[in-house]
């Protein structure tokens, strides 16, 4: 989500880039033959795709300010583990790789992260 909150208005800046403006057509009087509905087409094409990428942000910025409170209000040791076994960068090894950071055995592991995700789920959903 933060990624989609950092990115989302260069994003933006690109699609408006690609928009054509029916404003370029020069008028000299005479009437032309066809249309300019491939210009409309584009335009249209390119709005769409700010308003999906417009969507996405503020579903991001809602997200965020639902999730960070209850996320700042875990212990250190309870986002390690948590960002560990569901983050980004996880590994088939993490509960082995915590229980030798911590110096506790892969079941204090797998009960410490019960903990955390019972204690999240409280913050954010109060059940």
């Amino acid at each position: 989500m933060q990624h989609i909150i950092e990115t989302t208005s260069e994003e933006i800046q690109e699609a408006e880039s690609k928009m054509v403006s029916t404003l370029k057509v020069k008028f000299n009087g005479m009437p032309k033959s066809g249309s300019h509905s491939k210009i409309d087409q584009v335009w249209v094409k390119h709005m769409g795709v700010v308003d999906i990428l417009t969507e996405r942000y503020l579903g991001a910025l809602e997200f965020i300010k639902w999730f960070s409170p209850a996320w700042e209000k875990l212990n250190k040791r309870e986002m390690k583990i948590l960002e560990k076994f569901y983050g980004e960068y996880r590994s088939l090894n993490t509960v082995y790789e915590l229980a030798d950071e911590y110096h506790f055995s892969p079941r204090t592991i797998h009960r410490l992260k019960l903990e955390a995700i019972n204690k999240f789920s409280m913050l954010l959903l109060g059940k």
